[in-house]
């Protein structure tokens, strides 16, 4: 996934997350609400039923959009 037009001050934000093999699209839903940002993405190109597993605390959301 490739992130474009976030305001460094957007990516600085600093959210936490703990999810368990979650489907990526309500991961992307809880980051937004978390983060105050606006994903968008063709899901020809993400697959929003691949499933994640993070675990961040407290940690700047350009961090945890690298490890997805």
């Amino acid at each position: 996934m490739t992130v474009g037009n976030l305001h460094s001050q957007s990516l600085d934000k600093k959210i936490s997350i703990k999810v368990k093999d979650a489907l990526i699209r309500f991961v992307l839903d809880d980051i937004e609400e978390k983060a105050g940002v606006n994903f968008v993405y063709d899901e020809k190109i993400v697959s929003t039923t691949q499933r994640v597993s993070l675990d961040f605390e407290d940690e700047p959301l350009r961090l945890v959009l690298d490890d997805l």
